[in-house]
């Protein structure tokens, strides 16, 4: 078993039993882990630029670095939206939950004022 930690730009791998901590094969700059998968073998992460819409998540193997995309979250629709943020994932991967955060206004056009 492992945990992965870091700073804002540099995770790596723990390991639970002892050992030397390693970067995380098939993490980018500007990612951060958001949790593991049920069986160990792989790391949900996303971008640390909450502000990308929408909100892409990768699955990174950590034994190959291999990483695909596993997600892209947020509202349909993307007007007003500022952020996705607060990504949670099940274990299993079959279920998850976020919050976004938008900002809406009304513009009126007012005519004929004397």
């Amino acid at each position: 078993m492992f945990v992965a930690a870091g700073t804002e730009n540099e995770f790596h791998i723990y390991p639970l039993a002892g050992g030397e901590p390693r970067p995380i094969p098939g993490l980018e700059a500007n990612e951060f882990p958001i949790r593991w998968s049920g069986d160990g073998r792989f790391l949900y992460v996303r971008s640390n630029a909450t502000r990308v819409l929408p909100a892409k998540v990768y699955r990174v193997d950590i034994s190959t670095g291999r990483r695909e995309r596993w997600k892209e979250l947020g509202p349909v629709d993307l007007a007003g939206v500022t952020s996705v943020t607060s990504i949670v994932i099940a274990p299993d991967g079959r279920s998850y939950a976020y919050t976004y955060s938008s900002r809406l206004a009304n513009l009126y056009l007012v005519e004929g004022l004397k």
